[in-house]
C-alpha cells in the first residue's frame, strides 16, 4: 500500500487527528494572512503620512555655499523620505557633493559645519594637498578621483596616493584629499618634483 493512501487511511479512522490537521492549516493560514495585512497597513500608513523635507531649488554643485534661498520646504510621504534628510538649515552650510534640483537636501551631501569651503568637504581621516599640474593639467573637477605617481629617473614608479578625492582644479594647480597615511609618501613625491596625476575611474572601496 503506498504511504499516501496509508495516511489518508489512518486519518480517516481517527477524526480527532483529522480536525487537529484542519485546525493546524486553518491557524497557519490566519497567521500567513495577518502577518500580510500588518504589513500592508503599515505600508498604507506611511504612503498616507507624510512629512516635511528640504529640497534644492536649483542645481547645487561641490564648493557651493547653501542657505535658506537655495532651498524650500516640501511635504513627501514618509515611504519616500530617505535617511539623512534635513528638515531645516540653521546655517550656510558648503555642498561637498552635487544635488540636483527638487533633489531632497541629506546630511551626507553637506560639509562639515564651521570649516571653509574646501576644509568642509574633506572626507574624516584625509589631508587637502596642492598639487602643481604645470602648463598642462588634467582636465578634472571636483568630485574626480586621481592617483598620484612618483615617475622619478632613479626609482621605479610607485603609488603615492590612490582615489585622492579633487576637491578644487585651477589652471596649474588642484587640490585634493588624500589618506592622512600616505602624507609623507605624497610630500617626498611633490618635493621631487617627478611625478604623474592619473584621473582614476575606479571608486575607492566601500563607495561604490
Amino acid at each position: 500500500m503506498r504511504p499516501a493512501r496509508r495516511i489518508r487511511l489512518f486519518v480517516a479512522r481517527r477524526p480527532l487527528v483529522y480536525w487537529l490537521l484542519v485546525a493546524a492549516v486553518a491557524l497557519a493560514t490566519a497567521s500567513l494572512v495577518l502577518t500580510r495585512l500588518v504589513a500592508l497597513d503599515e505600508a498604507r500608513r506611511q504612503w498616507g503620512r507624510s512629512r516635511t523635507v528640504l529640497v534644492a531649488r536649483h542645481e547645487l554643485r561641490p564648493g557651493d555655499l547653501v542657505g535658506a534661498s537655495d532651498v524650500r520646504a516640501a511635504r513627501w510621504p514618509e515611504g519616500l523620505v530617505p535617511d539623512g534628510v534635513l528638515d531645516r538649515l540653521d546655517r550656510p552650510t558648503v555642498v561637498a557633493a552635487a544635488v540636483e534640483a527638487g533633489e531632497p537636501l541629506l546630511v551626507t551631501r553637506l560639509g562639515r559645519a564651521g570649516a571653509g569651503p574646501v576644509a568642509s568637504r574633506l572626507p574624516p581621516g584625509t589631508r587637502g594637498v596642492t598639487i602643481p599640474t604645470g602648463d598642462m593639467p588634467l582636465p578634472v573637477a571636483p568630485g574626480d578621483r586621481v592617483d598620484l605617481v612618483g615617475a622619478g629617473p632613479a626609482a621605479p614608479p610607485r603609488a603615492a596616493a590612490t582615489h585622492a578625492l579633487v576637491l578644487g582644479a585651477g589652471k596649474s594647480t588642484i587640490v585634493v584629499a588624500v589618506r592622512a597615511d600616505e602624507l609623507a609618501d605624497v610630500a617626498t613625491v611633490l618635493a621631487g618634483g617627478s611625478y604623474v596625476v592619473a584621473l582614476d575611474a575606479d571608486p575607492p572601496a566601500g563607495t561604490g
